[in-house]
């Protein structure tokens, strides 16, 4: 649904589209469903319900993993079992925030706030700040890559100024992760501009006056996180996470092919 045609497909292959005001759109949508008999599409449902059963599984098995450095997908493991169920979440773009899209539960409207994709480095801090100051009374966490944290690691004063209790979770794996998963499938593994040398993220937070967590092993997750929830004021939580943990991007065929024949 896009009000402006020239927009409908321009980024996206698009099956139908449609010209409108959103609002105006959905209400006329709506109006259709309630004059029509319901027909529920059972091999549709009986879809989902194999994808929702095969999610749960994969979290399951996500829970076990073991190693350290720890794997992102545990990190979310861990959290996601002593999570509010009023929270709200920002993620921020890039490698490691981006396994959360999918690893994490939501019971409550507008509680995923999340810019999707590499354009937006840098805007789950800054946003969870304004959702706390939206909503006081719940939780409000972020999740971000080293990478992304330093474009507005900044305000983590403003957030000390203000007072504001937010839980920052930073997970290191010394590098800009997207682009060094791209380098890594589409040019050998011929690295450029990719790691970073970063400070001890927990004691930056100490720096400025508020409260920093360096969690290593994945059974600390769990408890450090409760206790950053209590925290009067900003925290960060730091947890090292595996480097090599680099799926293959999803446009990847859209970096190899300038790369033929070279």
């Amino acid at each position: 649904i896009e009000i402006d045609p020239e927009e409908l497909g321009r980024n996206y292959p698009v099956a139908v589209g449609i010209e409108g005001d959103a609002k105006a759109v959905m209400e006329g949508l709506l109006e259709r469903v309630r004059q029509g008999e319901p027909r529920p599409n059972q091999q549709w449902v009986a879809e989902i319900g194999d994808w929702f059963a095969r999610r749960k599984q994969r979290l399951e098995d996500e829970g076990r993993l073991s190693g350290l450095p720890v794997k992102p997908q545990r990190v979310y493991a861990e959290i996601r079992r002593v999570m509010p169920r009023d929270a709200i979440v920002a993620l921020d773009a890039g490698l490691a925030p981006n396994f959360g899209q999918d690893r994490l539960n939501f019971y409550e409207p507008r509680s995923l706030l999340t810019s999707l994709d590499l354009g937006g480095l840098g805007f789950s801090f800054p946003a969870s700040l304004g959702a706390k100051f939206a909503a006081p009374n719940r939780p409000v966490i972020n999740f971000n890559g080293d990478g992304g944290f330093l474009f507005n690691a900044q305000e983590f004063e403003t957030a000390v100024r203000y007072g504001l209790k937010v839980v920052t979770v930073i997970m290191n794996n010394g590098c800009w992760g997207s682009e060094k998963a791209y380098q890594r499938h589409a040019f050998n593994e011929r690295y450029v501009g990719a790691d970073i040398s970063n400070p001890r993220f927990d004691r930056y937070a100490e720096l400025f006056g508020g409260t920093g967590f360096y969690v290593e092993r994945p059974e600390e997750i769990g408890d450090a996180f409760l206790e950053a929830l209590q925290v009067d004021g900003p925290s960060i939580i730091e947890i090292p996470i595996d480097p090599d943990e680099m799926p293959r991007p999803a446009r990847l065929s859209d970096v190899q092919a300038p790369q033929a024949g070279t």
